[in-house]
């Protein structure tokens, strides 16, 4: 036989090899296919693998609810032991509140008891009740019955009441200080005056750098140097513009009302100095008016023109310290001022007619 004979024989027998083997192959996928099938045992032994695989999923999301519903379990009681606390709480002190207020009630009436004794006057037995607490009270009551004179426990009363009598006035004047202190915080800074030298000055930039000129107003600053830019500008805005050329001097003049209405005051008053227009309030009002009646003797303590300027001064004192639309507010001005509280008002009232007349 020839080499390429035997060769040749060779490729075919391979070809035929694989052919076989793949058909082998079919056909015993096939033979093990119908077995799953038809096989029992195959089929049990499926079931029990899936059952068991199932088993091992479900038992894996079980202790994930078990871990879950423990957590929320905790959470809860975690939850009703807190509110159960607070209620605790909340009851134990209206408990504690309802004891002390029976316990400043019964002191209370007998405080009265005693003290009608003592004196005649109820309010003044009543501000000693109002302002002490149960455990003063008692004390209060125990140490009066250990006297046994009676001149000795008026007396021992009396200091009693002027003590309590003492503290609400330096509260009072404590409240007063701390008003006077917030509102002085929260009063605007006073702009320092414009002198002649720097309203000339600065008429004389705003004519030689007009409207559109390349940096005006740095350029104007430069004329007024002892002024910032923004003092510059907000005076500038602030000033006539008819007059910014005209009248150099009278170029800053502001166009408000309660410059003119200040004008007016210090014209009647005869050019007496008053609050610049960034304080023109009530207060303001009354100083001007003050700074007239001052020169003239007090007459009567009723009269609301003849004021001395001491009763002037607390009088302004008190309007800057309770302004409009404070509780009491001429009850407490009228504390301030040491006169009753009608002739406060109605010198209120004269020195605002005066203002507003021209």
């Amino acid at each position: 036989d020839s080499r390429d004979e035997k060769r040749h024989m060779e490729k075919e027998n391979e070809k035929e090899r694989i052919k076989l083997k793949k058909q082998e192959t079919i056909r015993l996928s096939k033979l093990v296919e119908l077995a799953r099938k038809c096989d029992p045992r195959v089929n049990k032994h499926e079931e029990e693998m899936e059952q068991a695989k199932q088993a091992k999923k479900g038992s894996k999301a079980e202790q994930a609810r078990k871990a879950k519903e423990e957590v929320e379990r905790k959470a809860k009681e975690e939850a009703e032991k807190k509110a159960k606390e607070e209620k605790d709480k909340a009851l134990d002190k209206k408990k504690e509140k309802e004891r002390q207020a029976k316990l400043l009630q019964k002191a209370r009436k007998r405080t009265r008891d005693i003290s009608t004794t003592l004196t005649t006057d109820s309010d003044e037995i009543e501000k000693l009740c109002q302002r002490l607490s149960a455990q003063q009270l008692t004390d209060y009551c125990d140490q009066i019955e250990k006297v046994a004179d009676e001149e000795a426990k008026a007396k021992f009363y009396r200091t009693t009441l002027e003590s309590v009598l003492k503290g609400d006035e330096l509260k009072i004047m404590e409240e007063q200080k701390k008003r006077a202190e917030l509102a002085a915080s929260l009063a605007p800074k006073a702009e320092k005056p414009w002198s002649e030298d720097e309203l000339s000055r600065l008429a004389k930039g705003v004519a030689k750098y007009p409207g559109g000129a390349m940096n005006r107003w740095e350029m104007i600053q430069k004329e007024v140097p002892s002024r910032s830019v923004n003092e510059i500008i907000a005076k500038v805005k602030s000033a006539k513009s008819n007059d910014m050329y005209a009248k150099p001097a009278a170029v800053m003049q502001v166009v408000d009302p309660l410059d003119k209405l200040k004008a007016r005051v210090d014209k009647k008053l005869g050019d007496k100095q008053i609050a610049e227009p960034d304080t023109w309030t009530e207060t303001s009002a009354a100083a001007a008016a003050g700074a007239g009646a001052s020169s003239s003797s007090s007459s009567s303590s009723s009269d609301p023109v003849n004021w001395s300027p001491a009763d002037q001064k607390l009088l302004e004192q008190g309007l800057a310290t309770y302004p409009a639309g404070v509780d009491g507010r001429w009850e407490q001005i009228a504390a301030v001022v040491g006169r009753p509280k009608d002739q406060c008002v109605a010198r209120f009232k004269y020195l605002a007619n005066l203002v507003r007349k021209k």
